[in-house]
């Protein structure tokens, strides 16, 4: 697949990686649509201090709507074909925020792997409870903000 991969501030890189594969209760989404946040647009411009540079490169974009083409093992409800808003939190569902129906604040949300990369790419892997269905007359990049 091809990705944009972030070096750090202004030294963004397209660039062919291997195609992700979904794990046990995973689901891989083709990317449809990705927008990009405003910190995300601070950290990226050349000169910018905000954050310190990745170690290594990453797939940024979290502002993501596709369709899912691949379900690992384990998953159930999102058929190939499914159109999804993804939200870039996995959320714990345990923590006071997540019980108070506030998963986007979750205290314990799991880190994203470089394995599952961001929108800022052909596809990416995320959790079913991160996917939200779209209507057929959403288009994906109004979906993806």
């Amino acid at each position: 697949m091809r990705a944009a991969m972030t070096y750090g501030p202004g030294d963004i890189r397209v660039e062919t990686l291997p195609d992700p594969a979904p794990e046990s209760g995973e689901v891989l989404v083709k990317v449809g649509g990705c927008g990009i946040c405003g910190g995300d647009y601070s950290g990226h411009k050349p000169g910018s201090k905000k954050g310190a540079p990745p170690r290594n490169p990453t797939i940024s974009g979290h502002e993501v709507a596709g369709a899912v083409v691949a379900c690992g093992a384990g998953v159930s409800g999102l058929p190939t074909g499914s159109r999804v808003a993804v939200s870039p939190n996995d959320p714990c569902g345990c923590c006071r925020p997540c019980r108070r129906g506030m998963p986007h604040l979750c205290r314990n949300r799991k880190p994203r792997g470089p394995a599952q990369g961001g929108g800022f790419a052909e596809y990416v892997i995320v959790t079913p409870k991160q996917c939200y269905r779209v209507p057929e007359e959403t288009s994906l990049i109004e979906a993806a903000v």
